[in-house]
């Protein structure tokens, strides 16, 4: 089971982020546990990004461009 880490808002919807070792979770109904959040990492307690950069709700957010 992953660790509940923060809640934030997309739009008019909530999503929980947890995490179990790097490993990044969301879901809108579960606080513990969910779909895996590619591309971010928790890391020196904080969620970070594939450049090791640390990440806040705007940036999770935002719409990612396709590769």
């Amino acid at each position: 089971m992953a660790d509940f880490l923060i809640t934030i808002q997309v739009g008019n919807k909530k999503y929980n982020l947890s995490h179990s070792g790097e490993t990044v979770y969301y879901s809108s109904s579960s606080k513990t546990g969910g779909t895996t959040l590619k591309g971010v990492k928790f890391k020196n307690n904080q969620l970070i990004d594939s450049d090791n950069n640390a990440l806040n709700n705007f940036q999770i957010a935002q719409k990612l461009p396709s590769n």
